[in-house]
């Protein structure tokens, strides 16, 4: 998907991409006898690209494709790990300019997908780029609502 218009004033955003093959993987470092290296260098041995990495004290998040979801849980069953796998879930980037700096925009966004109940299953922001990891299912109301609420709209 492309960006089709932008109604904000300085029209800072570029781009909005949407991938929503992906699943959202959480592992529980709590009793794991692995450190974080090794288990992302198992994965890393099977050519599982990861995205979207966040890395805890007790807990590594990441997102892979869909297609690579059987080697992971292969790979982290021979370790012994404790993990958790959401399918189906949809990434959508916001790109362009300085975006998180054009006021509230990152706020908004956020407390009108959740007024509608669209779960965020992780945020990040950086000065170009917001990107939203949600459930597939809710694809389409995000879409509307970045359209409707904010001038911001796919192709």
């Amino acid at each position: 998907m492309t960006l089709e218009s932008v109604t904000i004033a300085d029209e800072l955003i570029t781009t909005v991409d949407s991938f929503s093959c992906v699943a959202h993987v959480k592992i529980d470092l709590t009793n794991s006898s692995y450190a974080v290296s090794a288990i992302l260098q198992e994965l890393a041995k099977n050519n599982v690209s990861l995205e979207l990495i966040s890395i805890r004290s007790d807990q590594i998040m990441f997102t892979v494709t869909e297609d690579a979801v059987d080697v992971v849980c292969s790979n982290l069953k021979l370790l012994d790990c404790c993990f958790d796998i959401e399918r189906q879930c949809a990434i959508v980037s916001i790109s362009g300019g300085k975006v998180t700096q054009i006021p509230d925009l990152t706020a908004n966004i956020t407390g009108e997908l959740l007024s509608q109940h669209i779960p965020l299953l992780r945020m990040f922001g950086s000065v170009h780029h917001i990107t939203m990891l949600l459930p597939t299912t809710y694809l389409p109301s995000m879409v509307t609502i970045l359209k409707d609420k904010f001038g911001i709209a796919f192709v």
